[in-house]
């Protein structure tokens, strides 16, 4: 089997934040301007793409592509950080949603992830049931890192198979915020980026094990 060569980066509600344990860290370097990488992980059509894409871009389709590996963007972010706004880059990487797959996806993928946004489909119970899974697979490489659970596709009225407090039970033990979306109208996307990325700069590094050969 051929694994496919990184795609190069592109240039590009309701909000309800638990109270992380360790997340209130505003590290010395938080001005410079590094790119922090970000990843987003659920199960596949739940919509991760489409989130980017409408975050990045502005922008939603109806047609269905899958990701093959990793896509990663580029995004730069104006962020509240040590009393004054300052302008800090992300690497927002897209990962392959299909746990069939998994062993083809190295552990250097999730490497230096500084943050992850969990995404599920609202019209799909299962999705959110599997949310630990991605956030396991993500942190057993990256250690723990500031998590954001995303109900995508909350436009699709009448069509729910859980519910807004269903995610509550499910990310408030986790410690991870929690919010609801739509990639298609754009509800709700630009917050649960900002608001990771947030999270992200103002979190202390997690403790990583040695990076993977």
């Amino acid at each position: 089997m051929v694994i496919p060569r990184l795609a190069k980066p592109e240039t590009g509600s309701r909000l309800v934040q638990c109270q992380p344990s360790s997340f209130s860290w505003v590290g010395r370097s938080v001005s410079r301007r590094m790119p922090y990488k970000i990843c987003l992980a659920g199960d596949p059509m739940v919509g991760k793409t489409s989130l980017i894409r409408r975050y990045v871009k502005d922008e939603f389709s109806d047609k269905y592509l899958i990701t093959i590996g990793t896509k990663v963007t580029k995004k730069s972010m104006d962020l509240e950080a040590k009393g004054a706004r300052r302008k800090f880059d992300f690497l927002v990487w897209d990962i392959i949603g299909d746990p069939m797959l998994r062993p083809f996806l190295k552990d250097s993928y999730f490497y230096g992830a500084r943050g992850v946004l969990l995404v599920c489909d609202v019209t799909r119970r299962v999705t959110l049931d599997n949310l630990p899974y991605w956030w396991r697979t993500i942190t057993s490489v990256c250690g723990p890192v500031p998590t954001v659970a995303v109900m995508n596709k909350v436009d699709l009225v009448g069509q729910e198979d859980f519910t807004r407090e269903d995610l509550r039970a499910r990310a408030e033990p986790a410690g991870w915020t929690y919010l609801t979306a739509s990639a298609k109208s754009g509800e709700g996307v630009q917050a649960a980026f900002e608001f990771l990325g947030r999270l992200v700069v103002t979190t202390r590094p997690p403790r990583r094990p040695s990076a993977p050969s």
